[in-house]
């Protein structure tokens, strides 16, 4: 069965992404900030040489909220919110969006003053998405067996 297609209403989203992107001002740790608010209904075709085909439609609603800082030691510290949903009834009311905001803040002001720890050495919590792409990135390529690239030195000899 097909996803209905996505429809946005420019007018209100601008407003809402002003309106979301306005709660920066309120954060004088924040240095930049970009909130993105984006529909696409992406078509995907299906053709094999047995004659077997289907078209299948897929939207996608996403939520952006990017925000940039730094440490008083000169560290660059970023964190960002994203969220994706099928059809524009299953994204988040603008409340939630802003409280999605004002966390992102509350984050990367709590980063700056973060105490710095010098070399650390033992374990590691990885929860939530973290966990997923810890795994994704340390330990599949090892079970897929998969080969690193390895590349020439480009900068010469």
């Amino acid at each position: 069965m097909d996803a209905p297609v996505v429809h946005a209403d420019r007018a209100k989203w601008e407003g809402l992404a002003r309106s979301l992107s306005g709660l920066f001002r309120q954060m004088p740790d924040i240095y930049t900030s970009t909130i993105t608010l984006s529909a696409t209904n992406s078509y995907i075709r299906y053709l094999n040489s047995e004659g077997a085909s289907y078209t299948l439609r897929a939207p996608r609603v996403t939520f952006n909220a990017h925000a940039a800082t730094q440490a008083p030691d000169g560290t660059p510290l970023d964190d960002f919110v994203w969220l994706y949903v099928t059809s524009v009834a299953e994204l988040p009311s603008a409340d939630e969006l802003a409280s999605h905001v004002r966390a992102l803040g509350q984050r990367l002001k709590d980063l700056r003053t973060a105490t710095v720890i010098d070399n650390y050495k033992g374990p590691v919590l990885a929860e939530g998405d973290a966990a997923a792409q810890l795994f994704r990135l340390v330990f599949v390529p090892d079970l897929l067996g998969s080969r690193q690239v390895l590349m020439d030195n480009a900068f010469g000899p």
